[in-house]
């Protein structure tokens, strides 16, 4: 896996942002966040062109992440969502991003990211 990429990652609870960034940070990666809203991801997103993959935080205290989703598929990067709900409330448009079920784990985020951008070097290469 490729160390030193950027994450952007999107989550409300201030408690689990902070556990998951330094977990992203402690992989080697560089936070892009966390972003707390929607339309700050998107904003951020429009600035900052050296996002490599991204961590969603399903439902937000201001709506969902939906639009951060759209504009990565726009871009054509990797993303999986995050949600402690079942899998079911994630649009059918999304059904092939990756899902982390929360709580998560160090090891499961891990993974995640890991297939991530494994799902990138994929892409850029063909």
């Amino acid at each position: 896996m490729n160390l030193g990429l950027r994450i952007l990652l999107v989550e409300d609870e201030a408690l689990i942002a902070m556990m998951l960034g330094d977990w992203i940070a402690e992989l080697g990666h560089v936070v892009g966040g966390p972003h707390h809203h929607a339309a700050s991801a998107v904003a951020y997103l429009d600035t900052e062109n050296t996002i490599d993959a991204a961590l969603l935080d399903v439902q937000l205290a201001d709506g969902d992440s939906f639009p951060v989703a759209d504009e990565l598929v726009r871009r054509n990067l990797p993303f999986a969502f995050m949600t402690g709900l079942s899998g079911e409330n994630i649009r059918r448009r999304y059904s092939d991003a990756l899902v982390l079920t929360k709580p998560c784990d160090f090891e499961s985020v891990r993974a995640t990211i890991g297939a991530l951008l494994d799902s990138r070097t994929a892409v850029t290469s063909s």
